[in-house]
């Protein structure tokens, strides 16, 4: 592109029975210095080894959701044990009283727990397979091609996921099996109801030390502007989840006070079940805290990506709409680029005033530092300057062939200043520029922008353009539609106002952060199976209590109801924890940002509907205990034991 009579590549066939090697080095000597010549392996081993780097954080960040649901399960794992210790206290305390040690009480609750554990896991293995394999056809539907090798399942991942699962299990059961160790032989004499365990001081005493330092390293990350953003960050990160730990611990704590306040108006509509879900729901806040804060956690990253995202979204919007002079932006959207015809065509359609290609030049840089290549935006210093905005900090456009102005992020990476001197390589050739000028706004132009002399003469460079921008006489639908039927060769090409171009690429954040909320929202899933899971046990567990209540003339659908409200009075709580961390983290990693990269904006209506969100996971949870609550037989249930 944009090198007529030169081609990039040769590919070579070697003949069968001839040396492909010593045909290599024949190639090198006829190819000269300016060649490079790959054996088909040694390419191969480069495009894997390409193809494996850009898929480190992609699968980094697919491990962290993963590591998240992992960690949630174990809040789900742990109190449910801890409920399943409680109801068998007598059984567990009859095998103390007939010779069972406490070792062997310990062994038969971690026995289950490896049991359930190596279950779980083998069938969380067999759906993930069954999961990648949908989403393959998924991907094959939507057109987007892969290799057409069968699905791998490593030997590693059988390994791996069976250890990762059965490892969570076994940590989550542990503590469940020591207070198993700890239930009297003289338990056994008494009745199944157990009233919740009373806890020491130690517990408000973490939990008040967490969250106080953890407020205090994210106040220090705020204030000290003079740290370097990912510094910031990383103390705003790690005061963040020292809050989340402290919160954790003190949720007990606030479960009374906070569901008292959800309930309140609640129960002006509900009468006296409502009354009574409130009461159920603090009857045991331990348990109630437990079951809240695996909820509180997945939320609480939900609203962080929604204020964060909202925050880069409006310095990105409004930093682009600031960057554009221009009427109309003509966007090729894709790889095809627009070439000198479809230029020419758009600068000559009918109402167009001014016609300014962006064009992109992507060289080598030579020198130290993280970037090994450098793109520079070339044309009319000129005519760039009427339709972009760069917001120059130093300096301004370049005036001769031998200058360039570069962007602050690039010239802050490369440590470069006014008057410094950068190297390019082309080809065989290297060519010196210097900086004229450093601006701040770089969503329209690259690392660097110059004139097309810039770059005259230099061979082997990719030039590209994907953006035209336009000033037009009038922006009417009917030259919208010729610009359009102009670039229409090229797929995916458009041709919007400047405000609607700014609409579509912020709302092209929109689609990153859904996918991020969507995969954030298993955890959010797993946290609801943990609501009805603590609501069908504590079914089980006041059988006798529920069966009275039906005796003294409680009908099936206020029963249904009672035990609905306690899952959405459980489930706000964690929503109120959640939306209020996630709320606060978010907030203080869109200040320590810079304001080119976040503005701080709050998505009010998100964050209500995250919150309703939460409200209905409750409802969906208390959906199949409710009903069995309702479906007891009255006689049987009193006589239960």
């Amino acid at each position: 592109m944009g090198t007529a009579g030169q081609v990039d590549s040769i590919s070579v066939r070697v003949a069968p029975g001839l040396n492909k090697d010593l045909i290599r080095s024949a190639l090198i000597g006829v190819g000269g210095s300016n060649a490079s010549v790959f054996s088909a392996d040694a390419l191969l081993a480069s495009a894997r080894q390409q193809v494996q780097a850009g898929l480190v954080q992609f699968n980094g960040l697919m491990f962290g959701f993963a590591a998240l649901t992992l960690f949630v399960s174990s809040f789900l794992i742990w109190n449910t044990f801890s409920m399943v210790v409680a109801q068998r206290r007598r059984e567990l305390a009859l095998l103390r009283a007939v010779g069972a040690s406490r070792r062997q009480v310990s062994r038969s609750v971690v026995g289950e727990g490896i049991v359930v554990g190596t279950v779980a896991s083998v069938l969380g293995l067999l759906f993930g397979v069954l999961i990648a394999v949908g989403l393959r056809a998924l991907l094959g539907a939507l057109s987007i091609p892969l290799p057409s090798t069968s699905l791998v399942v490593a030997p590693r991942t059988i390994i791996v996921a069976v250890a990762v699962g059965l490892g969570v299990t076994l940590m989550s059961v542990i503590g469940p099996a020591r207070r198993a160790t700890r239930i009297p032989p003289v338990a056994a004499l008494q009745d199944a109801a157990v009233p919740p365990v009373q806890r020491g001081r130690r517990g408000p005493a973490v939990g008040v030390v967490a969250l106080t330092v953890g407020v205090g390293l994210g106040t220090l990350g705020l204030l000290r502007t003079t740290m370097t953003t990912g510094s910031r960050m990383g103390y705003i990160g790690a005061g963040a989840a020292l809050a989340v730990l402290g919160v954790t611990v003190l949720a007990r704590f606030l479960a009374a006070p906070i569901i008292s306040a959800i309930g309140a108006p609640l129960q002006r509509l509900g009468g006296v079940p409502t009354r009574l879900a409130r009461q159920n729901a603090v009857r045991d806040p331990r348990r109630t805290a437990a079951t809240a804060s695996a909820l509180m956690i997945g939320l609480a990253l939900v609203a962080a990506t929604l204020v964060l995202g909202e925050s880069v979204k409006t310095a990105f919007g409004g930093a682009l709409r600031a960057s554009i002079r221009a009427d109309v932006v003509v966007d090729a959207d894709g790889i095809v680029p627009f070439n000198a015809s479809i230029i020419k065509a758009i600068a000559s359609t009918k109402g167009v005033r001014a016609s300014v290609p962006l064009t992109r030049a992507r060289a080598s840089l030579a020198g130290p530092g993280d970037h090994n290549h450098i793109g520079i935006t070339i044309g009319s210093i000129r005519s760039i300057s009427t339709v972009v905005n760069p917001a120059f900090l130093n300096g301004g456009w370049p005036i001769d062939r031998a200058h360039v102005a570069v962007s602050k992020s690039f010239a802050d990476e490369q440590k470069l200043k006014i008057g410094s001197k950068l190297t390019i390589h082309a080809g065989n050739a290297d060519r010196v520029l210097i900086v004229a000028g450093i601006y701040e706004r770089d969503e329209l132009l690259d690392d660097a922008v110059g004139s097309d002399a810039t770059i005259s003469g230099l061979n082997g460079l990719e030039i590209v353009t994907k953006v035209i921008l336009v000033n037009t006489r009038d922006s009417s639908p009917a030259v919208l539609s010729a610009l359009a039927s102009s670039s229409a060769v090229v797929p995916n090409s458009s041709a919007r106002t400047a405000d609607d171009y700014v609409t579509s690429q912020t709302n092209a954040l929109d689609l990153v952060l859904g996918i991020v909320d969507v995969l954030l929202l298993f955890a959010g899933a797993v946290a609801a199976m943990g609501i009805a899971n603590t609501l069908a046990l504590s079914v089980v567990e006041r059988t006798r209590e529920l069966g009275l209540l039906r005796a003294v003339g409680m009908q099936r659908r206020h029963m249904r109801r009672m035990v609905r409200i306690e899952g959405v009075l459980v489930a706000l709580l964690g929503g109120v924890l959640g939306l209020t961390l996630g709320v606060a983290f978010g907030s203080a990693s869109a200040a320590a940002l810079p304001p080119a990269t976040a503005q701080l904006t709050y998505p009010p209506g998100r964050l209500v509907l995250l919150f309703a969100a939460a409200g209905l996971l409750g409802i969906i949870a208390g959906a199949l205990p409710a009903r069995r609550a309702a479906r007891l037989d009255i006689l049987t249930a009193i006589v239960d034991t």
